[in-house]
Parts: structure tokens; C-alpha cells; sequence
């Protein structure tokens, strides 16, 4: 399978039916955001600061939101200096609300 055919299984146009306009909260997010990340030692003095990229999207017929975020963005990020992530939110119409994955992260920090 290549990637373009998985990103079509996964990825959604429209939201699902079932989710009612009151439950669309993450509507807003949708879509890709730079980032400014800093990072503050125990005394709150700056110690690192990269631009990073966040990207929402409809996932799994429009059932759920997914987010992926990448620090520092991918034109700015060398081979051993990287954080990433991902989390996926679904609507639980049992619970009229909904629920969230805890954040998927790999790191590798020189």
C-alpha cells in the first residue's frame, strides 16, 4: 500500500453525520498551524526555542479529529533533532462528549 492510499483511508472531507453541530468543538482547529515553541528552565529563563508545525484533520470517515504536531517544522529540523506527535479525538455519542487518545511522541534530542 502506498502512502497516498492510506492518507485516503484515513483522512475525511466532511464531518460525520452523527456528530451533532453542538459536539463540532475541534471545527475551528482544522487545518495547519505554525508554531513558536519555547521551552523554560525552573528559574523561567528561556532555554530553547524552535518554530514547529501543527496539522488537524478530519480522520476515520469523519468520526474523529487528529492532530499531528512536528517540532522543529520539517524544513527546519537536521536528523538527529526532532520531536513529534499525535493525538485523535472521537466523539462518544453514549457519553455526549468526547474522548481523547493520550499524545503518541517520539523525541530525539542532541
Amino acid at each position: 500500500m502506498n502512502t497516498s492510499t492510506f492518507a485516503d483511508a484515513l483522512v475525511s472531507d466532511a464531518v460525520h453525520p452523527d456528530i451533532p453541530s453542538s459536539q463540532r468543538l475541534f471545527e475551528p482547529l482544522l487545518g495547519s498551524w505554525h508554531l513558536e515553541v519555547k521551552w523554560f528552565d525552573e528559574s523561567g529563563q528561556l532555554v530553547r526555542r524552535q518554530d514547529g508545525e501543527w496539522h488537524f484533520s478530519r480522520v476515520l470517515e469523519g468520526r474523529a479529529i487528529q492532530d499531528v504536531w512536528i517540532v522543529p517544522s520539517r524544513g527546519q529540523r537536521g536528523q538527529d533533532d526532532y520531536e513529534y506527535g499525535t493525538s485523535i479525538r472521537f466523539y462518544d455519542p453514549a457519553l455526549g462528549g468526547w474522548r481523547s487518545t493520550g499524545s503518541a511522541r517520539c523525541a530525539v534530542r542532541c
